[in-house]
């Protein structure tokens, strides 16, 4: 999923808090629901969070440069 988010131009995470609230907005604005893992959290902030790092990871120059010229 990451290599495949890693492509888009344009990413945009809507951080969920509230049941009712998420539940209009995936319906009706979201284009996918992601989920981390089969448990609770207070919020979506620390799921965007992991979300972010994983896509960025696929993107080159994540890690900085491949390889440093001696001086």
């Amino acid at each position: 999923m990451a290599r495949r988010l890693a492509t888009y131009d344009d990413l945009i995470l809507i951080c969920g808090r509230y049941e009712g609230v998420d539940e209009r907005v995936a319906e009706h604005i979201a284009d996918e629901e992601i989920s981390i893992g089969d448990y609770v959290l207070s919020g979506g902030e620390i799921p965007a969070l992991v979300l972010m790092e994983a896509v960025s990871r696929q993107l080159p120059g994540f890690w900085g440069r491949k390889s440093r010229s001696k001086r």
